[in-house]
């Protein structure tokens, strides 16, 4: 954010010496095309972190043993699911699912809500 920030003073001095060239009519645009290069610039910042952690998330899961991620796979995608969902979606065993779950919840990265019959899983890992 400090290099956006740079660069929004850097393209205000530029709209500066634009405006003193063509007059008063480009000091109206000064602001807005400021705002919109700073606005056009942290999307991209954004967009960019978010690939990263993509990128990052997905080497993670590799390490992990294959029902672990499968519903680690699952759950980034998908912040709350039904416990028969997260199995189904996974392709793993309704006992394996709830193993995994158990283990997610001792170490603080997931929780189960029961609702009537079903559990709704709520995971705390990033969701795209």
């Amino acid at each position: 954010m400090v290099v956006t920030g740079l660069t929004l003073y850097d393209s205000l001095g530029h709209h500066r010496v634009i405006s003193e060239h063509y007059g008063a009519s480009a000091r109206l645009f000064d602001p807005l095309i400021a705002f919109s290069a700073f606005v056009i610039g942290a999307f991209i910042s954004l967009m960019f972190q978010w690939g990263i952690n993509v990128i990052h998330f997905e080497k993670v899961v590799k390490l992990l043993p294959v029902s672990d991620a499968a519903i680690m796979g699952v759950l980034f995608h998908k912040k709350k699911i039904s416990e028969v969902n997260l199995s189904v979606e996974a392709g793993i065993s309704k006992r394996m699912t709830l193993r995994v779950l158990s283990k997610m919840e001792s170490r603080g990265i997931g929780s189960r809500t029961k609702i009537g019959d079903s559990s709704i899983v709520k995971s705390y890992v990033m969701c795209v």
